[in-house]
């Protein structure tokens, strides 16, 4: 950084981070800024706290923390620095807009709402996983990107005593989405209007006191979480009561409480139940939330939200759509079926007169991983900072997963490398049937590999996997989201590497994120 006492435009941090346009100053007075990072050529964000130093160590605890953590709805943070005098996080730059910014407009319809904090709530989990809380959830750091994600800021506290805070601040914030208001007995309204208590109790309004036709079961669910002690009481818990359908939340009485379901008669005030037509993006002023003007030479689109388009793409993948095609020797499955019509796809027999018991024995079986027996395989040229996460591949939760960075300029992660691989040690030789990915964004290219060692994790050894191994299945370029890779030979092995070349596009460059692997063998 050039000698100076405030950070300024043009400064140079670490000789890598370029300040260029100052954002805003947050609550706990960091200012944030848009930078550059001159080495890589990609837009960064830069929250930096004057000084450095003990007054900085949360800020930087939570930022080494979140560095660990892969989930497709968490910002990326590259770097952590104590220059003493200032102390500053490099994370990535996302372009989108605020939730603050939509609910200026009205609020949204509960499945919206629902679909939104359910993806927070995800990231939440992911971060509390960490043995951290956020203490920063609020529709000021709930961003839509343009490549239709949900993302949330990263987090402001390491302190592990805030978890139900965390949660009661998502119940805070799905009350903001469904009345247009924050409730009074939860700090952090962050210039929404906050909600007036009951006037005979003083507690907070139930949300059908201000929005008529909402479900009970979601009025419920809101009062819960808005409790002193909230229910569900994790971040884990919730995101999977946020997912239940429409139907089966109505009709879910978990939540029902009288003292939450009092209505006063006459006193409630009719809100639009649709969602609002929301105004064309501009630069976010939230705490700590960076959002850029869009991509050079990109029309954004102004007839329906960035984030609601995802809803909307959500829903459809939900319902189900066809297979979208067989390349090379692996099929593509979209919600992990085989279309029983394709004879020779996953599921199928090609001989009709097989005998039951041959038919029995041909069936392939999931085979059962740890989080010992995954490692990820980065050659150079690398940094070597995305072998964590691998846990939440085989976790069985679909809101957690591996990711790589945020790669600029080319989808082959950025030029820098050929590519990288989820390698898995089976620990005995097994014949390979097919292996099955579920990712959050559909086109990348992956293909699968096959070798007799592990060398090791290092530059060299991940190198000489590279090298070595045997391509199985060849690489799929844009592929879908749920893929099958399988095999149309016999393949018997005991290390198995799916391995990626191209990354999908997201907001402002390319990156993925595998929420879930499995292996199947015969």
């Amino acid at each position: 950084m050039t000698d100076v006492d405030v950070p300024s435009t043009g400064d140079l941090l670490a000789d890598r981070y370029r300040l260029d346009e100052p954002v805003n100053v947050d609550t706990d007075g960091r200012e944030v800024w848009r930078g550059l990072d001159v080495l890589l050529n990609r837009k960064v964000a830069v929250v930096i706290n004057t000084p450095g130093g003990s007054e900085a160590a949360p800020m930087m605890e939570a930022a080494v923390a979140t560095s660990r953590i892969g989930h497709a709805s968490l910002v990326d943070v590259y770097d952590a620095v104590d220059e003493g005098r200032l102390a500053y996080v490099v994370r990535e730059w996302v372009e989108g807009q605020s939730l603050r910014e939509i609910l200026e407009h009205g609020p949204l319809d509960g499945q919206q709402a629902r679909d939104i904090l359910s993806s927070v709530a995800g990231a939440v989990a992911a971060v509390h996983a960490q043995g951290i809380s956020h203490s920063n959830i609020h529709p000021g750091t709930i961003l839509f990107s343009e490549d239709d994600r949900v993302m949330v800021t990263e987090p402001r506290s390491k302190r592990a005593g805030e978890k139900a805070d965390d949660v009661r601040a998502i119940g805070a914030t799905l009350y903001a989405c469904v009345t247009g208001q924050w409730p009074h007995n939860v700090p952090g309204s962050e210039g929404l209007p906050v909600a007036d208590p009951d006037e005979s109790t003083g507690e907070v309004r139930p949300p059908k006191q201000l929005r008529s036709g909402l479900p009970q079961g979601l009025n419920s669910l809101v009062m819960s979480l808005l409790a002193a002690e909230p229910y569900p009481s994790t971040a884990s818990e919730l995101a999977a009561e946020l997912r239940k359908d429409a139907n089966q939340l109505a009709a879910d009485t978990t939540f029902h409480s009288a003292a939450h379901d009092t209505v006063a008669a006459g006193g409630s005030v009719a809100l639009d139940a649709t969602s609002p037509d929301l105004p064309p993006q501009r630069t976010d002023t939230a705490e700590s939330l960076l959002i850029a003007e869009g991509k050079p030479g990109e029309k954004r689109q102004e007839d329906a939200p960035a984030g609601m388009r995802r809803l909307a793409m959500v829903a459809a993948a939900i319902a189900g759509v066809a297979l979208v095609g067989v390349l090379a020797s692996a099929v593509i499955t979209q919600g992990g079926g085989a279309d029983p019509d394709n004879a020779g796809l996953v599921g199928t027999d090609d001989d009709d007169g097989e005998s039951e018991e041959e038919e029995q024995t041909s069936v392939p079986e999931r085979l059962e991983l740890d989080a010992a027996q995954i490692r990820i395989v980065d050659p150079p040229d690398s940094s070597r900072s995305e072998l964590q996460g691998t846990e939440f591949l085989i976790d069985n939760d679909s809101s957690t997963g591996w990711s790589t960075q945020t790669y600029y300029n080319h989808a082959n992660f950025g030029n820098l490398k050929p590519g990288m691989g989820i390698l898995m040690d089976l620990r005995s030789e097994q014949e390979i049937a097919s292996v099955r990915l579920h990712m959050t964004e559909p086109g990348a290219t992956v293909g699968l590999r096959a070798g007799d060692v592990d060398p090791g994790s290092s530059e060299s050894g991940d190198q000489q996997i590279a090298d070595n191994y045997t391509e199985v299945v060849a690489p799929i370029a844009n592929v879908d989201a749920n893929l099958e890779l399988t095999l149309e030979e016999s393949v018997t092995t005991q290390y198995l590497m799916v391995w990626i070349t191209e990354l999908p596009p997201v907001s402002g460059g390319y990156k993925l994120t595998v929420s879930d692997i499995n292996v199947y063998v015969r």
